[in-house]
This record gives C-alpha cells, sequence and structure tokens, in this order.
C-alpha cells in the first residue's frame, strides 16, 4: 500500500502528461506515432552528440551565420547524449527513440521525487501543477529538461537533508547536463547564507554541494577540450547568439505584450505569464514563513533557485529559448504549498490549457 501510494500518483501525472500531449499533437497536423514529432530543432544538435560526437566549424557557408564565428553542437552539454549513447548501445536501439524514452523516464522519475521528497505525498493538485508548469512538455521530448531537472531535484533535497556528498554529485550531473544547471550552486549557497543569518553555522563541509554545479560546468569545458583541443568551444560557439544583460523587467513586459490583440506568439507570453505568477507567489511564500520564522529547511534554497531560474533567461536575452528554460522553475511550484488548494486548481486549469498550446506550436516547428 505504502509503495503504491508512493508511485502511482506520480506515474498517473505523467500519464496525464503523454495524453495531453496526445491531444495538442493532432491540432499541429503533426503525427502522434512519428519520431519526428519528437525531434525538433534543438534536438538535432543532441543527437548528433549521441550518435558522433561533437564538433566545431567556421560558420562559413551555414546562413544566417557569417565567415569568422563558429558553429557546430558545443552550445550543447553532454550529459543527456551520452546517457542515450549508453543505452543505444546496450539496446541497440534507434537512437531517437531511446532519446524519447530517456527524457520520459527522467520526467516520471523527476515527478516521484516531487511527490515523495517535497510534497510528502500530499496535494495531488500540487503535483498536477508540477506536471504542467509552464514547459514541461520538454520533459517528454529530445531535450535533456527532465534529467537536469530530477538532478537539480535530488541535490536541493540532499542539501536539506545534508547528505552533502549526494548533493555534490547531482549538482555536477545537473551542471554537466544544462548550461544553466550551474546556477543551482547560487539556490544551494542562498540557502546555507540563510542560516548563518540565522546564527546557524552549517559545518564546512554544507558548502561542498555550491561546488558541484561548476564543477560539472568544467568538466564540459574539459570535454571538449579533450575531443576537439579547444578548451572554450561552448564560449565560441555561443558568441554569435548575442547574448548579453538586459532588463528583465523590459524582456518580459516585452513577451506579455504579444498576449493583448493575441499577436502570433501569445501563447509564449501566457506561459511567460504563468511562470511569473508561480514563481512570485512561491517566493512570497517563502518570504512570509521566514518572516514568520515557520520556515522548512530547504525553503530559502529553493525559493532563490526559482527567482534565479525565471529572471536569468530574461536578463541573458539574445537567441536563448525563454520557454524552454521555464521548465525549469518545477522546484519553485513545489513552494506554494502553503497556497489555498482552490488557488491552486485554478492555476493548474491555466497552465493546462497553455500547456496544451504550446506543445501544439513545438509539435508544429515553431518553438526552437
Amino acid at each position: 500500500m505504502k509503495l503504491a501510494r508512493a508511485v502511482v500518483p506520480p506515474f498517473l501525472a505523467a500519464c496525464l502528461m503523454f495524453a495531453a500531449f496526445a491531444i495538442a499533437v493532432p491540432a499541429s497536423g503533426s503525427t502522434f506515432f512519428a519520431i519526428d514529432t519528437w525531434f525538433k530543432w534543438d534536438s538535432g544538435h543532441y543527437f548528433d552528440i549521441a550518435h558522433k560526437g561533437y564538433e566545431l566549424m567556421d560558420c562559413a557557408g551555414i546562413p544566417p551565420h557569417h565567415p569568422g564565428q563558429w558553429c557546430g553542437n558545443t552550445a550543447w552539454f553532454p550529459g543527456y547524449p551520452y546517457v542515450v549513447r549508453g543505452v543505444h548501445l546496450l539496446t541497440s536501439l534507434d537512437t531517437k527513440l531511446v532519446a524519447v524514452i530517456v527524457s520520459q523516464f527522467f520526467a516520471v522519475v523527476s515527478l516521484t521525487l516531487i511527490w515523495n521528497l517535497f510534497l510528502s505525498r500530499r496535494n495531488v493538485p500540487l503535483l498536477l501543477l508540477c506536471a504542467f508548469a509552464p514547459g514541461t512538455y520538454y520533459f517528454l521530448l529530445i531535450f535533456p529538461m527532465s534529467m537536469a531537472m530530477c538532478f537539480m531535484l535530488v541535490s536541493l533535497w540532499a542539501q536539506r537533508q545534508q547528505d552533502y556528498v549526494l548533493a555534490f554529485l547531482a549538482g555536477t550531473v545537473a551542471g554537466f547536463t544544462y548550461p544553466s544547471g550551474m546556477w543551482l550552486a547560487g539556490g544551494l549557497a542562498s540557502g546555507l547564507l540563510f542560516e548563518h543569518c540565522r546564527g546557524r553555522r552549517p559545518p564546512l563541509r554544507a558548502w561542498l554541494p555550491v561546488a558541484g554545479p561548476v564543477l560539472g560546468f568544467c568538466l564540459v569545458l574539459l570535454e571538449h577540450l579533450l575531443v576537439l583541443g579547444v578548451w572554450n568551444a561552448f564560449f565560441l560557439n555561443q558568441e554569435k547568439y548575442q547574448l548579453g544583460i538586459n532588463n528583465p523587467v523590459a524582456a518580459l513586459s516585452q513577451r506579455l505584450a504579444f498576449i493583448w490583440g493575441l499577436k502570433p506568439g501569445w501563447q509564449a507570453g501566457f506561459q511567460s505569464l504563468i511562470a511569473a505568477v508561480l514563481v512570485l507567489a512561491g517566493a512570497a511564500s517563502a518570504a512570509r514563513a521566514v518572516w514568520r520564522r515557520k520556515e522548512q529547511p530547504g525553503d530559502v534554497a529553493v525559493a532563490v533557485h526559482g527567482l534565479t531560474y525565471w529572471v536569468l533567461p530574461l536578463v541573458i536575452g539574445g537567441g536563448l529559448s525563454v520557454f524552454r528554460s521555464e521548465s525549469l522553475l518545477v522546484p519553485a511550484v513545489t513552494g506554494l504549498q502553503r497556497m489555498p488548494r482552490v488557488a491552486i486548481v485554478m492555476l493548474l486549469l491555466a497552465a493546462i490549457t497553455i500547456w496544451i498550446m504550446m506543445a501544439t506550436e513545438f509539435a508544429r516547428g515553431s518553438l526552437v
């Protein structure tokens, strides 16, 4: 009975995600069981890394880029494609099929972690809101989002449980899997700094997990050095995307402006609106608990983690896919446990509606 209570709710939540995607696909004109429905845009880079490894070349003759810019697949991290490659070698299944299976496996594991470790097997509506949080349709596709999310959750939970070695290892994998995985370090560090402000003195080893995501990122650079002989291949590839420092309020306002008049891209505007509401509500809930000195271990780290992941893509801008980055906001959604169930259900209905619309846009090929 205990095992069923631990496993069944997150598995059913994952099934509902799968069913919602099945509803979205026909509206896009795509075929649900066609592998190309699950494989678009950056999926190709992860497939190439899994299939034949890294490459870096001059962009001459590769529109819309120019000679002197660097192209290839070094802007994409190896954790997920290397897992895909390993499973492919063990099973001899088609690489794209393996990639879909790996993504959906980590999606189920992530929901299981949320239900058992963060929600204490309570609050099914909030579990479903985590499943249909902004951008989580990427958890089902050939992208590393579900794998990165899984190890972020393990790291945040292990830090809370004072299992610093596990938190370090999981953070390292997160940093090796997705670029913004490195920013997990900020959330972990904030929790420790808060402990100091409260007059509690975490042991020196408690800072070990903060180094995990940074180490994961450094291992990516080492991999590029060993394979390509260029340690900064990631940065060379990123230069052409014109990332920089932007006003996050202006960037968010620009995205929300698409909602008025239902301009093209209004669905992404609604997703960003829901993401903003979830993150800010979770942060406000944590702040209120801190003010009343009723916070639980890990509340501050999760809140700062959510705020960081929400603001960072808006600040960086450029060619960054904000609606994909928003899929990493799931930990912040767990911070809504103190919110009334009625409010959670209302947010859930809105989230599911936009989720299906955005999944339809992905299947249509409109989302990068």
